[in-house]
């Protein structure tokens, strides 16, 4: 799954102390909204696209290059 993120929601992310991340995604996997939890709930997981553990996202996201 390929998200993408500006490079504020990217920062948010980073530096979380929360172990979920809840996603709503449109057509073009763009992040529409998205919620931070430590708790993996059900109900909260059919409102939103997806979810992915926080650790994951944050190799990710200190592995990406930026070129100007």
């Amino acid at each position: 799954m390929n998200i993408k993120l500006n490079l504020i929601q990217a920062k948010h992310i980073l530096y979380t102390n929360k172990d979920f991340i809840y996603i709503l995604l449109d057509n073009n996997n763009k992040l529409i909204s998205y919620k931070l939890s430590n708790i993996y709930s059900i109900k909260t997981r059919q409102k939103y696209s997806g979810y992915r553990v926080t650790s994951t996202l944050k190799n990710e996201i200190r592995n990406l290059t930026i070129n100007i």
